[in-house]
């Protein structure tokens, strides 16, 4: 790391403990150096940037840098990156797998800003506090504002961000008892290695017990299908994806069989915020499949679709049928997914 920080800028504090970890003591969280470092410097005013140089891998993880933010981008999950300079009256730059793109012009009121050059297209400014733009077939054209119903920074996919803002486990009892014992210990089980691994409380409650409006604008996942979780209906009624006992629709590809299990994320419709996690078999062997909880871990990542077959575990990749992302408008004939038929 060192090394790699000293090929492009040396502005930095380094300190390498002899004998030391990744987390040996006090030391690695109470180290005077490093907040005299911090004491040393400070993050500039919005309206003192006259450049942003910005690179993100995913809007729901990162997606404002002073006066921008980026809204959506054309590849889910590859990095994405705009540099922008303000140049006399004019904001110019470029962008890099954008697909929408905000301006708080606002922020720059002193600036006295006239036009916003963007990979060579002008766009005039009127005196907006807050520009949207968005790619349509390279073409740039200014938008009324970020269409919540869409993907968007606060709900921008990846199935890992389905537990976050204030989650709620929902676990089925409409099943058999078979099932039903699975889910709600599936359900345990997460929320205890998210305490566990996360420090963080989550309400477990029955399907019976979920209330749309009790828990409004909190992200929920549904652990169990249509068949036996009697929220889901509640909550992904017009989902492109139905899992049921015994098969899986993905939006119109029928995929039968008790093996089969699936992670996907998929917004709440009564809220322009929340989404819905869904962990699901379509039948034992199914829910085994998905038993290994790694979506619960800061080292792995995940897309919005997964679905599987148990010989995933076993085989690893093979086993996966279905992994990819929605499109921007939350569509599947708009995603990128790669499918591969199950071999027999």
């Amino acid at each position: 790391m060192r090394q790699e920080l000293g090929e492009f800028h040396t502005d930095f504090c380094y300190y390498e403990y002899p004998g030391g970890s990744h987390w040996y003591s006090n030391e690695s969280v109470d180290w005077k150096p490093i907040f005299e470092f911090f004491n040393r410097h400070s993050i500039p005013a919005d309206s003192a940037m006259n450049r942003v140089e910005f690179y993100t891998a995913s809007p729901a993880i990162s997606a404002t840098n002073h006066w921008l933010r980026i809204d959506q981008q054309q590849k889910a999950y590859q990095v994405s990156n705009v540099l922008f300079d303000i140049i006399d009256n004019s904001i110019s730059g470029t962008t890099n797998n954008v697909e929408m793109i905000t301006f708080e012009t606002g922020k720059l009121a002193s600036k006295n800003l006239k036009s916003i050059i963007i990979d060579g297209q002008t766009i005039a400014l009127n005196g907006e506090k807050e520009i949207t733009l968005k790619n349509a077939d390279n073409k740039w054209t200014v938008i009324e504002g970020v269409p919540t119903t869409q993907k968007y920074a606060q709900r921008s996919g990846g199935f890992k961000q389905a537990f976050d803002n204030d989650v709620v486990f929902v676990y089925a009892t409409g099943g058999n008892k078979a099932e039903n014992e699975w889910y709600r210990n599936k359900a345990a089980f997460d929320a205890e290695t998210f305490l566990y691994r996360g420090n963080g409380s989550i309400d477990v409650i029955a399907d019976t017990q979920f209330n749309p409006v009790k828990y409004k604008d909190r992200n929920v996942v549904v652990y169990g299908n249509a068949s036996n979780n009697k929220a889901w209906n509640k909550l992904l009624k017009n989902a492109p994806i139905q899992v049921k006992n015994g098969e899986i629709n993905f939006g119109g590809k029928q995929m039968k069989g008790t093996d089969l299990g699936t992670y996907f994320v998929y917004p709440r419709q009564d809220s322009q915020t929340a989404s819905v996690g869904v962990v699901a078999g379509t039948g034992i062997e199914g829910m085994k499949a998905g038993y290994a909880n790694d979506y619960i871990s800061g080292i792995t990542g995940f897309p919005d679709v997964l679905i599987f077959n148990v010989d995933m575990l076993r085989n690893g990749i093979e086993g996966v049928e279905v992994s990819g992302f929605f499109g921007n408008d939350w569509s599947i004939s708009n995603g990128d997914f790669t499918i591969t038929e199950k071999q027999n």
